[in-house]
């Protein structure tokens, strides 16, 4: 908050397995609103690959061999979950006409794999990372509020 000019207002961290919601009053936290989520961005991958994988895409095995290197020299094993993750990273946001959804269908958006395979991304982009705002999406949504020691 101090980077954009304000001492009073909301922080929210969100990382890879955890979200952080810490509400400040005049430089200073207070501890009992904040709230912590077992939510972030490997929930997020996990609900575009649930959502790919609705008959989409079927992805047999748990690993794709991808080739490395010019000229096709070498080759590197990747998991489906970091082909997901690569698509998430590039595609996802969130929608802010969301209420006003309409027939109107999201573009859909192409990630091109090293071995010639695609995957294309439409409307999972938008319902992904929608599970940030509503944790009932996702399979083990967990909130606990805690109450953080000053001092």
């Amino acid at each position: 908050m101090y980077g954009g000019g304000r001492t009073t207002g909301i922080c929210v961290d969100t990382g890879e397995d955890m979200t952080y919601i810490v509400p400040c009053w005049e430089g200073t936290p207070l501890p009992n609103a904040t709230i912590i989520q077992k939510l972030g961005g490997k929930q997020v991958t996990d609900r575009l690959l649930a959502l790919l994988s609705n008959g989409k895409y079927s992805f047999p095995d748990d690993t794709f061999l991808l080739l490395r290197g010019r000229g096709g020299r070498g080759f590197s094993v990747v998991s489906r979950r970091d082909v997901v993750q690569e698509a998430k990273n590039r595609f996802c946001c969130i929608d802010p006409l969301d209420g006003l959804k309409s027939s109107v269908k999201r573009e859909e958006q192409v990630l091109k794999l090293p071995d010639g395979n695609i995957v294309v991304v439409g409307d999972e982009a938008t319902s992904a990372p929608e599970l940030m705002f509503k944790p009932e999406l996702a399979k083990c949504p967990k909130t606990r509020y805690a109450l953080l020691k000053s001092g």
